[in-house]
């Protein structure tokens, strides 16, 4: 397994992919199969965690395609030096995370952040303990 490089940013993007996959699903009472339509997937244990609305949800979804094709944007600019495109994605992934905490009440606010803190923890034990790569 491959180290964490950006926690936050993992974090951020399990939050939105687990959120945006069900933003249409919730309620439904069986799994259906990995392929199915986002309308017809169950909410993600994420989405339960910080007890999103139907709405909230919904702008998860919105965000989450924003982000993507900015990435996209930036990851297709070859005139952009590794540094301008690392700094570029520093800057969506802000923009995002900004995003995503102006549109989280308080309580929600206070969950997103322990579950960021506890993925940061995690990815930083990962880090200490993966060995260092070998060189030959």
């Amino acid at each position: 397994m491959l180290p964490i490089k950006n926690p936050v940013r993992s974090l951020l993007l399990f939050a939105v992919l687990s959120t945006s996959a069900a933003a249409l699903g919730a309620g439904q009472q069986q799994s259906p199969g990995a392929g199915a339509p986002p309308e017809q997937r169950q909410t993600t244990p994420i989405a339960q965690r910080l007890a999103l609305s139907h709405d909230q949800r919904l702008q998860f979804r919105e965000l989450h395609k924003e982000e993507k094709a900015q990435r996209e944007a930036v990851q297709a600019d070859t005139s952009l030096s590794p540094h301008a495109r690392r700094q570029n994605l520093k800057e969506i992934r802000a923009n995002t995370e900004t995003k995503i905490r102006a549109m989280l009440n308080q309580n929600q606010l206070d969950e997103y952040d322990q579950i960021k803190r506890a993925h940061q923890e995690e990815a930083a034990r990962r880090r200490d303990t993966t060995p260092p790569p070998t060189q030959q």
